[in-house]
């Protein structure tokens, strides 16, 4: 089986950035993960975040994660 691939929201905005990238056009893009060429403006613009949906049409899933920071409040 192989390891899960691990990427941050932001390592994921600049994949979709990569790809917008070598295709020229967001609304290329757009079309062919199933979207909004707004959507997709919106998530480039850090202004809405990768949805789950849009994960799955990358390839990956989304998963929330909480970490310990150190420090414990009683």
């Amino acid at each position: 089986m192989k390891a899960p691939m691990w990427k941050t929201e932001g390592e994921v905005v600049s994949e979709l950035r990569e790809r917008v990238k070598q295709f020229g056009r967001q609304t290329v893009i757009a079309r062919q993960l199933g979207f909004t060429p707004q959507y997709l403006c919106d998530v480039l613009k850090n202004k809405r975040p990768v949805s789950e949906n849009l994960a799955l049409a990358m390839g990956y899933k989304r998963l929330i994660v909480f970490a310990n920071n150190g420090k414990r409040k009683p």
